[in-house]
């Protein structure tokens, strides 16, 4: 079925200017233009009318889903600081989600800073774009009840765990510790074992030299003569 061919309104646009000189454009004859070309159809001026734009001002159009839900929580985490210390080099044919700011893909904006950008977020177009209303579901108490219990369990869980993690790692630390201590008595003993050992050495070594220092007598010399030994200490080699 061929669509009746658009009729453009006979005449010219009005030109007026206003009180400070400056065009103001005939919105009564371009909205009949749009809407000849749309067919009649109200629910495609909006694209008809972006049609008439030059290429550089023409701005994309979204579908709106038709049916949308309550608003709900948002799941995904929104890191701010992401992009903190990072430099880019832009052009003037740089996409918008690689400039300087804050990119929505879902509305194709770009915001300057951070409270803009929540405010976005958290705005009413945004919402509207992803398919919700501003309005929050009704609950009765009941399921708010069970919502709060259900915190409670989480909580309990939680500090359970932490208890738990806490008292192993005061178990561990004791362990730590005793075997510090343990290993601090073993240096001691091997330390105090090597200055024994040293001074045994050092006293056998004085006994050896008084020995020696000594001078022999008669029975020594007789001793010797015969063999036998004069000195019951045993020499240290």
């Amino acid at each position: 079925m061929e669509h009746p061919k658009a009729e453009i309104p006979p005449g010219k646009p009005a030109t007026q200017v206003d009180a400070l000189g400056r065009k103001v454009w005939d919105k009564s004859y371009y909205a009949k233009v749009a809407e000849n070309k749309a067919g009649g159809q109200s629910g495609s001026v909006e694209q008809s009318i972006a049609t008439l734009l030059p290429d550089p001002l023409r701005k994309p159009v979204f579908a709106v889903p038709e049916v949308r839900e309550n608003l709900k929580r948002r799941k995904e985490t929104v890191d701010v600081t992401k992009d903190v210390g990072k430099v880019r080099v832009i052009n003037a044919l740089t996409h918008k989600s690689q400039q300087g700011g804050f990119y929505c893909k879902v509305c194709d904006c770009l915001l300057k800073d951070s409270q803009a950008y929540m405010d976005h977020l958290n705005g009413r177009k945004h919402n509207r774009m992803l398919g919700m209303t501003m309005r929050v579901e009704k609950v009765d108490a009941k399921t708010v009840a069970e919502a709060l219990r259900r915190r409670v369990m989480q909580q309990s869980v939680s500090k359970h765990a932490v208890e738990e993690l806490h008292r192993d790692a005061q178990e561990r630390i004791k362990e730590l510790e005793a075997e510090e201590r343990e290993m601090k008595q073993r240096r001691k003993m091997n330390k105090k074992g090597k200055q024994d050992t040293k001074s045994g050495k050092i006293k056998k070594e004085e006994v050896q030299e008084a020995t020696n220092d000594r001078q022999p007598d008669a029975t020594e010399e007789l001793m010797r003569s015969m063999g036998l030994p004069t000195n019951f200490v045993q020499s240290t080699k």
